[in-house]
């Protein structure tokens, strides 16, 4: 926007009362007034005057229309009794002097109406895309005490809309004539502005400072300087000079709000029987027009854009999916696609493009799966799942509906929501199971989501099969699998019953989802109630002890030992493999009491795990919970299973590096990544074994599964043979020490903050929860509010670090607030810091700024996490909905200083002797 169309627009808003047109009076006091009160955005002065622009063009519109029904007005706004009047002031007071001054005749008057009519409509539309300014200058503020003619505003409105489309020379002269345009938009920008306070307060402001006069205070001022004068003439008074300079100021006035009062109000005069309702009028019409699409023309061109746009959208994302072997229908693989910079822009732009696309368009639904498709192939799970969910709301047909249900399965399934998951499944397998279904729904029937790897996903399932006596089961259903005959792709799975049925879940069934194209293998076994993985052994027990795990990694290598000896390789070993169940409640501590099963045995043959593209990628920034998942798979898989081909082909010896790097997690509770010595058992042997087990060479690992049994078995008997008290003290010890660390981890849990979470850290115990600890603290290094529990809340936005009792003075003047706060130390206000007199301020006025969200209200802060709005209790109580001191003074010398309102976040001026609350900080500055 010109300013000098900003400036006109400002300077009619204050026109009653009017202002005081005094020079040396619009400087710097005036200034600041206006900044402290008149704090609308650019943003909002953009929207009023886009809206006035609107409302005039639409209501200059009607106003034509109106006496002929037959230029396509609605009948809700032909019969409205306002629309009728305002256009009978259009027709008496603009349109017919303007035809007469024109010579229109009566053919040509009707022919101007209908084409200014269509014209007006068609630039109502585009009234966004008119009149944008960044900021409110100083030079556009005081426009608002300062006369500005508002006929120069209809050149500067015309001017703007021939940027946009020729305005026909007839309608530029209708607009101007009386200053039609200008005076109208001046009209509605005025309405809307003035319904908000915040005008008021700036005027009220203005008048307190001298100025801004009233209008009844104009003509009893101007009668009193008169007097004045007269008398300082007839007594020959030293101050005549002063006097005679004051009426003529206050004539000035008088004449620039005469001239500007009568200019402003002229139009709304010929409105003043319905001059309440005008706004309200205006606003209607042109949302009932809005709605209206008259033109056929109009509306079958925006139907080919539309079009258009989805056509184009579509052919973007297609070529480039097809790219990168991505389709529609959101794969597990997806994740593990490598993007470049100029893949990622073009899908940013086609996520871009689709916000312009109408969700009424009959494609929106097939365009915004392609696009989710593909963002969720970029790690952008959020905005994928929105896409899916805009796409059920608006298929139109159930094909998409039932794929877009599909892909909220696989992206929810990533961030591991197996029960939103799970309900999005079988929404796509209600709508076409033929297509969605990953195993035989209708004799295993889907009961909860497990859990799902690099292979697949696995399900609790209903059993419905009479050739099957357990209730329930579990359904591997996999992402990948060879093609060939059941049996055969199935063989090693049951070779595996046969021969090592005590170490593997009993294997009951398997199929084709679709047998003909052989798709969507599944592998059916037992359910084992009670039993647990690995990873949830650790998180419910914690790291074994040498006795659990010398029974665990027993039964695996006598397992490993059969099946290698068969010429089997599970290929996949770690400790999400591993089911573990106690069979006693007496002991966990004996082979006897804990039982072991090896699941995905035989598997490695039938389904391609993802763990390969990960291999590829060999990064985990940017993965899903899923992703990661498969990616730590790798932590188990030696150097030849990672695509190193100069270490041979996998074998046996890979199972033996798999073993290692597991028993090693299994013992420790750490990854092994890397194998630290001192965090194993203290028994040299099994160290020596388990760093044997995962050399990087294939042949400097243990040559067998048989050896790998036997060397365990022994290191057991040893340990077996050691005297029961030493064992008895070390179990003691190990007890007391476990105790301890949970002690100290409780305890940090409890307090739930970063001192807690560091001090556990730093602490002598096990540590065994050393990786939970480190990944709260990250949590809580990305909150908004850290409370330090000393008294103190750390805001890491501000970097200030502020009183946690936010109300512990009360209301003060700001003096008293001031010195209370540099007071303020350790042993006050529940502070235990070590703070001392001094440390403590309180906040600046530019500080109050960055410290609230004026998106929220009552108050306006934010909550610890800085993503909702702040709650009682969340990191800091007694927050007060009022006034905080801030410690900004207005200026030097004046008796007014800064305060932040919390109930709306806004920073205003005070008289300094008001009593407001304090919330002390330091830091900072």
């Amino acid at each position: 926007m010109p300013p000098s169309l900003l400036q006109t627009l400002l300077g009619s808003l204050l026109d009653s009362p009017a202002v005081v047109e005094i020079a040396e009076k619009v400087g710097g006091k005036a200034l600041s007034i206006l900044k402290a009160h008149f704090t609308f955005s650019a943003y909002e002065i953009n929207q009023a005057y886009s809206d006035g622009y609107g409302y005039t063009v639409v209501a200059i519109s009607v106003g034509l229309a109106a006496p002929d029904k037959k230029l396509a007005l609605t009948q809700k706004i032909f019969n409205s009794k306002i629309t009728r009047e305002f256009a009978a002031q259009i027709e008496q007071h603009y349109l017919q002097p303007f035809a007469q001054q024109h010579g229109l005749k009566s053919d040509e008057l009707q022919a101007f109406r209908k084409q200014a009519v269509k014209s007006l409509k068609a630039f109502a539309k585009h009234k966004d895309k008119l009149f944008q300014f960044e900021q409110l200058t100083d030079e556009d503020l005081v426009a608002l005490i300062s006369y500005r003619e508002t006929f120069a505003l209809t050149d500067l409105v015309l001017e703007q809309m021939q940027c946009l489309e020729k305005v026909d020379d007839t309608l530029a002269a209708f607009l101007r004539f009386e200053g039609l345009l200008g005076e109208s938009v001046v009209f509605f920008f005025r309405e809307l502005v003035r319904q908000d306070e915040r005008l008021e307060k700036t005027q009220a402001a203005l008048q307190r400072e001298g100025l801004c006069i009233e209008v009844r205070t104009l003509q009893t001022a101007l009668k009193t300087v008169e007097e004045n004068l007269s008398q300082a003439i007839s007594e020959k008074s030293a101050n005549l000079v002063e006097v005679a300079q004051q009426l003529q100021d206050l004539r000035k006035t008088e004449a620039a709000w005469q001239t500007r009062h009568e200019q402003l109000l002229r139009f709304s005069r010929r409105f003043d029987t319905r001059l309440e309702e005008m706004l309200a009028w205006a606003k209607d019409v042109y949302s009932t027009l809005e709605e209206i699409h008259e033109d056929v023309i109009e509306t079958k061109e925006e139907v080919k854009l539309t079009k258009s746009l989805a056509e184009e959208i579509l052919q973007l994302v297609t070529k480039l999916m097809a790219y990168q072997g991505l389709s529609s229908q959101v794969k597990p693989r997806d994740e593990f696609t490598q993007h470049n910079s100029e893949s990622m822009q073009l899908i940013r732009k086609a996520a871009s493009q689709l916000k312009e696309l109408p969700q009424q368009n009959p494609d929106y639904s097939r365009v915004s799966i392609m696009v989710g498709s593909a963002l969720s192939s970029t790690g952008d799970l959020e905005a994928a799942e929105r896409l899916f969910s805009q796409a059920i709301e608006n298929a139109h047909n159930q094909a998409d509906k039932a794929l877009a249900y599909f892909n909220l399965f696989q992206v929810q399934l990533r961030r591991q929501a197996y029960t939103e998951a799970l309900d999005n499944l079988q929404a796509a397998i209600a709508i076409d199971p033929q297509r969605y279904a990953l195993h035989d729904i209708r004799k295993y029937p889907l009961e909860r989501l497990l859990g799902a790897g690099g292979m697949g996903c696995v399900f609790l399932c209903q059993n419905h099969n009479r050739l099957i006596r357990q209730e329930r089961v579990v359904v591997k259903c996999l992402w990948e699998s060879l093609k060939g005959t059941l049996d055969e792709v199935f063989k090693e799975p049951f070779i595996m019953r046969d021969i090592a049925g005590d170490y593997i879940p009993e294997p009951l069934d398997f199929g084709y989802v679709d047998s003909f194209k052989q798709e969507r293998a599944y592998f059916v076994t037992e359910y084992i109630d009670g039993a647990v993985d690995g990873e949830a052994w650790l998180e419910k027990y914690g790291p074994m002890d040498l006795e659990t795990g010398l029974a665990v990694g027993l039964q695996i290598a006598k397992g490993l030992q059969i099946a290698h000896e068969a010429g089997i390789f599970h290929l996949d070993l770690k400790p999400a493999n591993i089911l573990l169940k106690n069979t006693s409640e007496v002991s966990k501590t004996s082979e006897d009491s804990i039982s072991v099963k090896i699941i995905d045995f035989g598997l490695s043959k039938v389904a391609t795990s993802l763990r390969n593209e990960a291999a590829v990628s060999r990064s985990r920034s940017g993965l899903s919970t899923f992703g990661q998942a498969v990616f730590g798979t790798l932590d188990y898989a030696p150097p030849e299973q990672q695509g190193f081909s100069q270490y041979g082909k996998p074998s046996a010896t890979s199972d033996v590096f798999a073993f290692g790097a597991t028993m090693y997690r299994l013992w420790t509770s750490l990854s092994p990544r890397r194998f630290s010595e001192r965090k194993l058992p203290e028994v040299q042997a099994l160290r020596e074994l388990l760093f044997d087990c995962v050399e990087e060479v294939p042949k400097q690992r243990h040559s067998s599964a048989r050896q790998l049994s036997r060397d365990l078995k022994a290191i057991k008997d040893n340990a077996e043979k050691r005297p029961q008290a030493e064992l008895a003290q070390r179990r003691a010890e190990e007890e007391r020490k476990r105790q301890e660390d949970e002690k100290a981890w409780q305890k940090a849990c409890q307090q739930n903050i970063k001192a807690a979470y560091q001090a556990y850290l730093n602490g002598n115990t096990l540590k065994k929860y050393a990786e939970e600890a480190q990944k709260r603290l990250q949590v809580l290094a990305s909150y908004r509010y850290i409370d330090n529990g000393d008294g103190t809340v750390t805001d890491n936005k501000t970097g200030l670090i502020l009183l946690k009792n936010a109300n512990c003075f009360g209301r003060q003047n700001w003096e008293t607030a001031l010195q209370k706060a540099a007071n303020l130390a350790h042993g006050q206000c529940g502070l235990c810091d070590g703070s001392k007199a001094g440390d403590w301020r309180l906040p600046t006025k530019d500080e109050w700024e960055e410290m609230v969200d004026k998106k929220y209200k009552k108050p306006a802060l934010s909550n610890a996490a800085g993503t909702d709005q702040w709650k009682e209790s969340d990191a800091f109580p007694g927050v007060q909905s009022g006034c905080y001191w801030a410690a900004t003074a207005y200026a030097d010398g004046t008796s007014f200083a800064w305060y932040v309102d919390i109930y709306d976040g806004g920073v205003y001026v005070a008289d300094k002797v008001n009593t407001y609350y304090m919330w002390p900080v330091r830091g900072g500055q």
